[in-house]
Order: structure tokens, then C-alpha cells, then sequence
């Protein structure tokens, strides 16, 4: 019997928490806090057993709830009617 592709023979499962992953789900549940709450807290260093790896990833995670991306590319235009015009152009990712 052949095994599908890419079938993982042995480890863990893929998604299963490792002992960090597990400290840091039940300081969140008993911490009572919003997910931005904690991230944030997290990125300050308030939550105990941190490394900054995990303060770099949770100031990723929390970047775009607290600033806005900036538009790729601005135009200003005018003309005696209408001095000045903003025209905001913005690319789509492939």
C-alpha cells in the first residue's frame, strides 16, 4: 500500500503546541484581555517566558489593527477651478 504524497511518517503532528505554545494559550485565557490587549502586552515584554522572537511576531500580528499601510503612490493635480487634488493610487498584489 503506497502512501499519499507528502505523508508524514513520524514527529508530531502538524498544529500540535509545543510546551511554549501551551504557556502562553493559558496566560492568555486567565488574563482576561482582548487578543490586541495581549499582543500588545506580549510586545512589551509584560508576559512572563518571552523571547524576542515571539515579541517580533506578536508586533507583526498587531501592526495592522494599530496603523494603516501607506498608499503606494500619490498624485497632486490643480487647475484654476479645483487648485488642488488628491488622487490616491493604490497597486493590487498578484
Amino acid at each position: 500500500m503506497a502512501f499519499p504524497k507528502n505523508h508524514k511518517l513520524s514527529g508530531s503532528r502538524t498544529g500540535t503546541k509545543n510546551k511554549r505554545k501551551l504557556v502562553l494559550d493559558e496566560a492568555i485565557v486567565k488574563s482576561g484581555y482582548s487578543p490586541l490587549e495581549f499582543l500588545l502586552m506580549v510586545v512589551r515584554g509584560e508576559v512572563p517566558e518571552t523571547t524576542l522572537s515571539i515579541q517580533v511576531d506578536a508586533a507583526k500580528a498587531a501592526a495592522p489593527y494599530l496603523h494603516k499601510k501607506m498608499p503606494q503612490e500619490t498624485k497632486l493635480t490643480g487647475d484654476e477651478k479645483n487648485p488642488v487634488s488628491l488622487t490616491i493610487i493604490t497597486t493590487t498584489r498578484k
